[in-house]
């Protein structure tokens, strides 16, 4: 798309001067009586004359003559160049953007994992001293964990490990919400 603004760019400076019958000697001698410029390209000049049509190269041309068909050209390519550079300084700007709301986004989701962690620990603690005033006893037999699929899984002997509900209740929203 950008391409062709820049073409129309380059079309319309040079549209002016595409119908205006001249002459032209290249730098080795050969003339071009009553030419017609039909079309400009990157590396020369189409040219309409009684005797057919004829590409004359840049480098074949004077250089005045050669910079007075070849500045539309520069122009329309430095406009194109200066829009490609803004451009990329907008999407620039807005990656940049983007970083700064995903590290904040960040900042709050780590601030919040971490109070809800020290809400674990505190009730974790709490859970400690309950155990420690309560009755003593062993526990000991398998584990069994049913899934949501009503599938059961036999752990066998292994430790275990218990957690106050109050405790867990407060820590695993918050891992949940950090995880998402």
């Amino acid at each position: 798309m950008k391409y062709c603004k820049a073409a129309l760019a380059i079309a319309a400076a040079l549209s002016a001067s595409l119908a205006v019958a001249d002459d032209f000697k290249t730098i080795n001698g050969k003339e071009y009586k009553n030419a017609t410029v039909t079309r400009v390209e990157a590396d020369g000049i189409i040219v309409r004359t009684a005797g057919g049509i004829s590409k004359i190269y840049f480098v074949e041309l004077p250089k005045e003559v050669a910079d007075r068909w070849l500045a539309p050209i520069r122009a329309a390519e430095q406009a194109a160049e200066e829009n490609r550079i803004k451009e990329q300084q907008a999407a620039e700007e807005k990656r940049a953007a983007a970083e700064r709301k995903r590290a904040e986004t960040d900042k709050v989701a780590d601030a919040a994992l971490k109070q809800s962690l020290e809400k674990f620990q505190a009730a974790e603690q709490r859970a400690t001293k309950a155990y420690e005033s309560a009755a003593k006893g062993a526990l000991s037999g398998q584990v069994f964990v049913s899934s949501r699929g009503g599938e059961n899984f036999k752990l066998g002997a292994v430790p275990v490990g218990l957690f106050a509900r109050d405790a867990i209740d407060t820590l695993l929203p918050a891992v949940k919400q950090n995880a998402d």
